[in-house]
C-alpha cells in the first residue's frame, strides 16, 4: 500500500506543554479500496500519551491498496508515527 492522503497527528496539548516527544507503532488493515480498518496500537513510548492521537489520525488516511496478480488485496500494515517537537518549541518548553 501507498499513502495517498496523509494527515499530521494532533499533538496532545499536555504533551506539547511539557515538551514530551514519543512514538506509536500501529497495526491495521488496508482494504481493497484503500481504507484503514481495525487500527491497533502495537507499542507506544511513553505509554498513555500519544496512542489516541495516532489512532485518530490514521483512520483519516487514504491509501492506494496493494496489488497482487493485478487485483487489489487487503494487506496488514505496521506504521510508526513519531511525535517530535521542533527545536525552538523544545527550548521554550524546557525553561
Amino acid at each position: 500500500p501507498k499513502i495517498v492522503s496523509y494527515y499530521h497527528p494532533r499533538y496532545p496539548f499536555e504533551a506539547k506543554a511539557r515538551g514530551i516527544e514519543g512514538h506509536v507503532l500501529l497495526r491495521f488493515i488496508v482494504d481493497k479500496a484503500g481504507n484503514v480498518l481495525n487500527p491497533q496500537v502495537v507499542s507506544a513510548e511513553p505509554e498513555g500519551v500519544f496512542e489516541q492521537a495516532a489512532l485518530d489520525t490514521v483512520t483519516k488516511y487514504r491509501l492506494k491498496p496493494a496489488i497482487k496478480d493485478g487485483k487489489s488485496v487487503n494487506t496488514i500494515v505496521k506504521l510508526p508515527i513519531n511525535f517530535i517537537l521542533n527545536d525552538n518549541y523544545l527550548r521554550l518548553a524546557q525553561r
